[in-house]
């Protein structure tokens, strides 16, 4: 379980429905958040979409996701080549990729200190792409917009 950092989710600004949140998620990341008992796929998401998927069968979230009105897809920067991943950045308007490797954290709220993988973020509008500029002047890296 790897928890997205709270003060990145800040940064990223307010978002109306998380589909996929730890079942003992010590903070908020959207108005709306669904845990695996609510099985989020099966879920209508709403406006604008925070998604950090569970690492299996990514391809189901990204397919729902890709479709969303608006949001940001936190994903594994290590799988470009899969089709999950391509399939978000064939709807995505910018994609993140940040300056190293972001803190992950665990349901107690504790950070892990390890960072196995690299990471990046997919904004599908103007308003998200703008929004990981604003994070990427924290955590540098680069923005690619389409």
């Amino acid at each position: 379980t790897y928890l997205t950092d709270p003060e990145l989710l800040k940064l990223l600004g307010t978002f109306d429905t998380d589909p996929c949140v730890h079942t003992e998620m010590p903070w908020r990341t959207a108005k709306v958040m669904y845990d695996i008992n609510d099985d989020g796929l099966k879920q209508d998401w709403h406006g604008r979409v925070f998604m950090n998927p569970p690492y299996r069968k990514v391809l189901a979230w990204a397919l729902k996701f890709s479709k969303a009105e608006s949001g940001i897809a936190l994903l594994n920067g290590r799988a470009t080549e899969t089709k999950a991943t391509q399939c978000v950045m064939s709807a995505a308007d910018s994609i993140w990729f940040p300056g190293g490797r972001l803190s992950f954290y665990k349901p107690d709220g504790t950070a892990w200190h390890q960072k196995w993988f690299p990471s990046l973020l997919l904004g599908l509008t103007k308003y998200d792409t703008n929004k990981l500029r604003e994070a990427q002047k924290v955590y540098g890296g680069v923005v690619y917009v389409h």
